[in-house]
């Protein structure tokens, strides 16, 4: 028997857009549906309205005031507390997850036999450990379905405790409230007045306590339980809390290999909602490459058109250039650029014999690299899918240079490793439409160390102007990285960036040299690079060789050992992730760790001072001092590593 229901679908955008995500659950839903109302917490944009038409006209715009729980609320007063009995069953949803990943009837047909009171797909365990919205009245976390998609029956929708419950609803005025008011206090309140609940995907048994399968264990969920959604926040929720954070990305694999759901359904949601490293974080967006083994490919490199571009202005580097030029398939169209005849001469000898079809071209020397591939190299891209942009990094500012040649390295070895490996970076592109730049890892090594969590500085100010003068519409923010080729060489699809190379640049847009070390256009431009590529639809990802990502592995596990050991000499006891770094510590104290850190660090300060004191007095070669304090703090940097290795280096007496 086809039971009669109602559903109630709550939905918020800031921008009023409804993703096709949202077409394509409604369509599904509105087979098991005989009405639909849905509450929205903002203004529509004219094609969302269309879309919901398509499903019914009752459309409620209401202030984002209560949340979902509010919404929810208004969408049971409109159908009436004397009509909600017409119903056998009345749906509670709203827009937060993607979804069916399995037809919602298999559902509907299993927990209508159930005979249950009420029901939802989902739900979240006991924590009696925690209630984190400080709002429960139980003062715990009781198990309770998910308010993503509730089911009430018959049986409820007669009762006046149902009316009772939701007209005297306390008033909601943030999240947290709406979750310990309503979300996990509704399940437990109606159970102990004799009303029964279960959730249709469940996997809790005596191994498996997770308080919150949807996100720890939603690929389990989808492959024993047929679970048919999949939450939004899934893709930009950090889960290391608790987790190796694997959950996003092996959800949306075992969507794409084993469903019928179309996975583009979720990548234009989140590219335009979400914040690019956070997507990156979630899905491991890390594409690490064989250098000497080819990837099996459906899609053969030579169907894409493929460029390299090379802007030199060092002749001392040429020969590094060629080297790894000679990286890309034969025949590949190579493109150079650089600043005199005399230089393009050079280039010309170097090049003039190899397997490619090469076109040297002069630029000015304004604007550097950035100016020479958006004005020097504009009328290239249209006429590839794939290019390769290289430039030299000779980054003269950096002392010890052997930073800027390690820089350099990583840079090159993880984008023109080989030809093998070039060939796999096609084929990633070829096997990944959504894939839209692929840049290495930000340095970590010597003094470039402190980059990674200070990627903007001066930088943001400018870049967010550029958003703006590029008419970007994607999430920006001071607090997250941009997922950018710092360094300025990169691999990207040609209409990733086509909004950055139709915009008319001119040499003018550049300052003069010499340039500062940060905040400039050009810099402004290298961190631009991945948002151009998200507004079009595309993500961006990190990109390692092989053989370098044995190498950063080493390196990061390295930094985060040092890192606990700091945290250990200054008596932290346990140190663990978070949303930031958090210490907890029952024998420390915020004075023991200041002590420790003045025991360490006073005296050296002292020193310092002391022979600066002697050098400026002592007579007029005031360098010396610096000279003394450099020599003191390589002296001191050599020994703490020393002790890190466990022993001493002979070579640095």
């Amino acid at each position: 028997m086809q039971l009669r229901r109602a559903a109630i679908f709550v939905f918020y955008d800031e921008d009023g857009i409804a993703d096709d995500y949202i077409d394509y659950y409604l369509k599904d839903l509105m087979r098991h549906v005989d009405r639909l109302l849905v509450v929205s917490n903002c203004k529509l944009t004219h094609d969302t309205e269309t879309l919901f038409r398509k499903y019914t006209d009752e459309i409620h715009l209401r202030d984002n005031v209560g949340f979902d729980t509010w919404a929810y609320k208004v969408g049971l007063q409109e159908i009436g507390w004397d009509h909600l009995a017409e119903y056998d069953e009345v749906i509670l949803a709203n827009d937060t997850v993607f979804g069916p990943i399995y037809p919602f009837g298999e559902m509907f047909e299993i927990m209508s036999g159930r005979g249950l009171d009420f029901w939802g797909i989902t739900k979240h365990g006991d924590d009696y450990h925690d209630d984190f919205t400080s709002a429960n009245p139980y003062h715990y976390i009781p198990a309770h379905v998910q308010s993503y998609f509730t089911v009430y029956g018959k049986r409820l929708l007669c009762s006046d405790d149902l009316k009772n419950y939701w007209e005297n609803l306390p008033k909601v005025s943030t999240f947290e409230e709406a979750v310990g008011k309503h979300e996990t206090y509704f399940t437990k309140h109606f159970a102990e007045k004799g009303f029964t609940w279960d959730a249709y995907a469940d996997i809790t048994d005596e191994n498996n306590q997770d308080t919150n399968q949807l996100y720890y264990q939603p690929k389990l969920l989808m492959e024993q339980c047929r679970l048919p959604v999949v939450k939004c926040k899934l893709f930009n929720t950090d889960l290391l809390f608790q987790t190796a954070g694997e959950q996003a990305a092996e959800a949306l694999a075992f969507i794409r290999e084993r469903t019928d759901y179309d996975e583009d359904f979720i990548w234009r949601k989140i590219l335009r909602k979400f914040h690019q490293y956070d997507i990156v974080k979630s899905l491991a967006l890390t594409y690490v490459l064989p250098t000497t083994a080819k990837l099996p490919s459906e899609v053969q490199p030579s169907r894409s058109k493929i460029a390299l571009i090379m802007h030199l202005y060092y002749p001392s580097m040429f020969a590094e250039a060629f080297h790894y030029a000679q990286s890309m398939p034969p025949g590949t169209s190579v493109f150079l650029s650089t600043d005199s005849a005399e230089k393009a001469d050079g280039l010309k000898a170097l090049f003039g014999n190899s397997a490619y079809r090469v076109d040297i071209r002069i630029v000015k020397n304004r604007g550097r690299s950035e100016s020479a591939l958006l004005i020097g190299m504009r009328d290239v891209i249209s006429g590839y899918d794939l290019i390769c942009f290289w430039k030299e990094k000779k980054s003269d500012h950096i002392d010890p240079q052997n930073a800027a040649v390690s820089w350099s390295h990583k840079i090159s070895q993880n984008l023109l490793a080989s030809q093998t490996y070039v060939e796999n970076v096609i084929s990633v592109f070829n096997g990944n439409p959504r894939l839209g730049l692929l840049s290495p890892t930000p340095p970590n090594h010597s003094v470039l160390f402190p980059i990674s969590g200070r990627e903007w500085e001066e930088d943001y100010r400018y870049t967010a102007i550029l958003a703006e003068r590029l008419e970007l519409r994607v999430p920006l923010s001071e607090d997250k990285p941009p997922v950018c080729p710092l360094g300025g060489s990169f691999w990207f699809r040609a209409d990733a960036l086509k909004k950055l190379f139709e915009y008319d640049w001119a040499y003018e847009d550049f300052p003069g040299e010499p340039l500062p070390i940060e905040g400039t256009i050009l810099h402004a431009i290298e961190r631009i690079y991945p948002y151009v590529a998200q507004d079009a639809g595309y993500y961006p990802a990190y990109l390692l060789s092989d053989s370098y990502a044995s190498l950063e592995f080493t390196n990061l596990s390295h930094y985060l050992r040092s890192f606990n050991v700091v945290a250990k000499n200054a008596g932290i006891r346990h140190c663990y992730y978070g949303s930031s770094f958090y210490a907890v510590d029952t024998g420390s104290s915020f004075a023991s760790v200041t002590i420790w850190y003045l025991k360490k660090i006073l005296p050296r300060m002292l020193y310092l001072a002391l022979i600066a004191s002697k050098r400026l007095i002592a007579g007029p070669d005031r360098k010396g001092c610096i000279s003394d304090i450099k020599r003191h703090i390589r002296k001191r940097k050599a020994k703490r590593r020393n002790e890190e290795l466990g022993g001493k280096d002979e070579h640095s007496r």
